[in-house]
């Protein structure tokens, strides 16, 4: 830790974010990650001490903090008396709670975006300090990228949002900023939502009780027969099908006619003609498969259970699937592929048995 006067007005506070003008007071934090020196700035006002360091904060002036200006500033006892007022009187940050989701990402993302290094710092052996992991862990890479992307649109008022997530298709405009935000968010860092993969016709949403951490469909509308077909497709956040590119800024018409061939060629390469999901499934046979009792195919029991259910629902109405006609023989060929993706839902078992 050290004191000094800014060699430029490069550098920024890394607390206010504001610059800290040439002269001007200034307190380092300085580490080594391995040969590289890196150091963060404060504006006295704005230090304030380390968790780690259990000292007042006049034990902290006289036994940490290093004295690098010319002038011997420390050697004053009227600033060193200043000093140590402002350092003791800086008001501690309080950690933003929130009982929704959505609200705790975001204020993640803003504390990260806080903590972002400058762009341009102005000695030559200090360089970019990493984005701390998130408390519960994570990768550092895609939380400095969400970081980012939060300082391009927490300033964007409701419309704005909205108009940037109706220039990308594919995601609600309906919600809280928070909501908004975290939409925008998640489309500038992984790619705009495509269709569901496993109906092709719903629209994939984050999901609002974490925040996005995984990315579901609400099945759709058919028209044919006037009814809402349910659809359970779940997926973490990370295995959800993207398209790409994402536009920050409105684009142009042909970046927008881009975006809308882009699309339908994705939804078009999809649904392949068929009548019912990625893998043709029926859709008499989706909503009975919805509809099942499905247990819990993580044990064995349960993944007999649900071999039996599967093979029943294939086999039994007037719509059927060309399995096995020896019944053991048939639940064999379901509990196959069930013991293969012991996370699948029902109707997710039921479009892989279809395909196979």
């Amino acid at each position: 830790y050290h004191i000094e006067h800014a060699k430029s007005s490069k550098s920024s506070c890394k607390k206010c974010k504001e610059k800290i003008q040439k002269d001007e007071i200034r307190i380092g934090i300085s580490s080594m990650k391995g040969d590289i020196k890196i150091t963060g700035w404060n504006h006295p006002s704005c230090f304030t001490i380390p968790r780690t360091i259990k000292v007042s904060a006049e034990e902290f002036v006289n036994e940490y903090l290093e004295d690098q200006t010319a002038d011997g500033i420390l050697d004053d006892p009227d600033f060193k008396q200043r000093l140590v007022i402002q350092i003791s009187s800086t008001p501690k940050k309080k950690e933003e709670k929130h009982d929704n989701p959505i609200a705790n990402r975001i204020a993640s993302y803003k504390t990260a975006f806080e903590e972002l290094p400058d762009e341009d710092e102005d000695d030559d052996e200090e360089t970019r300090r990493p984005t701390k992991k998130a408390k519960k862990g994570g990768d550092p890479k895609i939380l400095n990228a969400a970081a980012k992307a939060y300082g391009i649109y927490h300033k964007m008022k409701n419309p704005e949002l909205q108009d940037v997530l109706r220039w990308n298709v594919g995601y609600g405009m309906t919600g809280t900023k928070d909501a908004l935000l975290l939409r925008c968010i998640d489309g500038h860092v992984n790619g705009r939502l495509a269709r569901c993969p496993m109906c092709f016709r719903g629209k994939l949403q984050l999901a609002d009780k974490d925040a996005g951490q995984t990315v579901a469909c609400g099945g759709y509308f058919d028209e044919e027969i006037s009814a809402r077909i349910p659809c359970s497709y779940v997926a973490k956040n990370e295995r959800a099908p993207r398209l790409q590119p994402w536009y920050a800024e409105k684009p142009t018409e042909e970046q927008t006619e881009e975006i809308k061939k882009i699309t339908e060629e994705h939804e078009a390469k999809a649904s392949g003609g068929g009548g019912g999901g990625s893998g043709g499934a029926p859709v008499e046979l989706l909503k009975l498969a919805n509809d099942l009792d499905w247990p819990d195919i993580s044990t064995m029991a349960g993944k007999k259970e649900a071999a039996n259910l599967m093979a029943e629902l294939c086999t039994s109405g007037d719509v059927t699937v060309d399995l096995p006609q020896d019944e053991k023989k048939a639940r064999m060929a379901c509990g196959k592929i069930i013991v293969g993706h012991p996370e699948a839902s029902a109707s997710q078992i039921l479009e892989l048995i279809v395909k196979e």
